[in-house]
């Protein structure tokens, strides 16, 4: 009897795990921001309101836009495992390779989530040691996204929070689209300067 329960439970958990696909499309997530640094108060407006993200599952590209240095994008090549950021700052178009992703752990239990964009959600608790014990909502149908956001997500969040340099914010999925998405998407443009990373954080401070 202890036998069959095991067998019934594995069963139903390769399942779930069958279940979730490979996510190929775009993305769009709004961003709230829930804390900037002294220096950085009252341009909020100023900073991105929305991040678009373009991924055949494996590698992605996002994209944002700023009233300060325009366009800001970053591209992960799954390839190259390493992630790439491409911006204007003053007069010169750079690109860089050095960001780096947190890691962060999920306890195993899951809790059905609200529905997002009538797609079903669950609410992982996020490790206490790694994250103060927040929480995160993903949906159920797709796996991962590598090196999206973070490290060890077991699907596409639909809300989740970050802090990026000093600025806390909340990123909630306002579009899903699905669609192939051609591996063009994912070339890096010659047009930027390929600039060393002491230089290029030191241009950020």
């Amino acid at each position: 009897m202890r036998a069959l329960s095991f067998l019934l439970l594995f069963w139903g958990m390769s399942n779930w795990l069958i279940a979730q696909e490979q996510f190929s499309g775009r993305l769009t997530y709004s961003i709230e921001y829930l804390e900037v640094q002294d220096d950085m108060k009252g341009v909020e407006a100023m900073l991105p309101s929305s991040i678009h993200i373009v991924t055949d599952g494996k590698s992605w590209r996002s994209e944002q836009s700023t009233k300060i240095n325009g366009d800001y994008s970053q591209l992960y090549d799954q390839e190259k495992d390493s992630i790439f950021e491409t911006i204007t700052i003053g007069p010169e178009r750079v690109k860089v390779s050095y960001r780096s992703v947190g890691k962060i752990d999920l306890e195993p239990q899951k809790k059905l989530g609200p529905k997002v964009l009538e797609r079903n959600t669950e609410i992982r608790q996020i490790a206490s040691s790694t994250k103060n014990g927040q929480s995160i909502i993903q949906l159920t149908d797709f796996k991962s996204i590598p090196k999206l956001f973070f490290e060890g997500l077991t699907g596409v969040p639909t809300l989740i929070e970050m802090d990026n340099a000093g600025i806390k914010m909340r990123l909630k999925l306002e579009s899903i689209v699905s669609e192939p998405i051609d591996e063009t998407y994912f070339i890096l443009p010659d047009d930027y300067i390929l600039v060393d990373t002491e230089l290029y954080q030191s241009w950020l401070r």
